[in-house]
């Protein structure tokens, strides 16, 4: 025998999704994001230490770094507590694609799903509690 087991491979739970090529271009292109975000940290303090500043000029550039995302939040968080109807759309865009999975979901055509998926805790797919399940007249 050459030391090679020929049942099935006994992968741990945790890298079981690195089976599928469309995972492990996400994990890889994520943390090549992760890896560009600290680059550009860096270069933006060396490019402030050529230019002749100091920590002072390196926190005036960081917080105008960072304004773009504090203006939109505070205005997102605005809109939304005013506007109702943005946290409807809001609401209606992500749970579109839970509704589709369901109705495809007897038809065979979800052939995709993760089979460790389990959803959110309470979320039985579908499927109605005892107590809320319509009775048949007899």
């Amino acid at each position: 025998m050459s030391g090679v087991e020929a049942g099935p491979s006994r992968v741990p739970r945790a890298l079981r999704p690195f089976r599928r090529r469309e995972y492990r271009l996400l994990v890889s292109s994520m943390a090549a994001s992760l890896l560009a975000t600290a680059v550009w940290l860096v270069a933006i303090v060396w490019q402030v230490i050529a230019l002749g500043g100091g920590p002072a000029q390196l926190s005036v550039v960081a917080a105008a770094n960072s304004g773009g995302l504090l203006l939109s939040v505070l205005v997102g968080g605005v809109a939304a507590d005013r506007l109702g109807l943005v946290l409807c759309a809001v609401e209606a865009v992500r749970l579109a694609p839970r509704r589709a999975r369901r109705r495809c979901g007897g038809t065979g055509r979800d052939r995709h799903r993760d089979p460790d998926d389990r959803g959110r805790p309470g979320d039985r797919g579908g499927v109605r509690p005892a107590g809320l399940r319509r009775r048949r007249p007899r």
